[in-house]
């Protein structure tokens, strides 16, 4: 049964019961819900993070704070690379929508790394794209991109934090494969 005919039974179903008020106030409340559900979610993934990483990391979660705004993301960085780069994730509009997961620099006009050799090494893993302030980044994929569907709020509220999901691996690929390169043209 697909999506839509699941919720055209749920329709019939509130419409025809006496539970259409209970039915009304539960949408009412959506935002709420799904909020709760990424907080939950983002406080999981920071302590993953925390667990894989060891304290040469730092992790900032300023989604946590506003999962609506935009701009705001969870991500890694190395301490010894001083806010020059982050990978992580980010949300590019409001309502916990339009994901990407890539390299942020630290500022629009710091350099490309010589020879684009991260973008071309990330490239090998997934054709990414550049901007201004992204060295190197990918839109999230399928239903992971907007925080708004049923698939993703329920993979989020069943993640305990120790199961590999999409952001965890993403996140953890990128920096396998960006680490050496960054900490190679910072010279460390």
């Amino acid at each position: 049964m697909n999506i839509h005919d699941e919720r055209d039974m749920i329709v019939d179903y509130v419409i025809n019961s006496k539970n259409v008020e209970l039915a009304l106030k539960i949408g009412a409340s959506f935002d709420k819900i799904r909020e709760r559900i990424i907080v939950v979610f983002l406080k999981n993934l920071e302590t993953a993070l925390k667990d894989r990483l060891n304290n040469d990391w730092a992790i900032e979660n300023s989604l946590i704070k506003n999962v609506f705004d935009h701009w705001r993301r969870i991500s890694i960085a190395k301490k010894n690379w001083n806010d020059k780069y982050n990978i992580g994730i980010s949300s590019e509009k409001h309502g916990a929508r339009g994901f990407i997961i890539g390299i942020l620099k630290g500022n629009e006009k710091q350099e490309i790394i010589k020879d684009d050799i991260l973008r071309k090494a990330l490239d090998n893993y997934k054709k990414g794209l550049q901007s201004p302030y992204w060295e190197w980044y990918i839109n999230c994929e399928g239903h992971f991109k907007d925080w708004d569907n049923e698939e993703v709020l329920l993979s989020m509220h069943k993640y305990d934090g120790k199961s590999d999901i999409y952001f965890m691996n993403e996140i953890m690929n990128i920096k396998d494969i960006a680490e050496p390169i960054i900490d190679k043209y910072l010279g460390i």
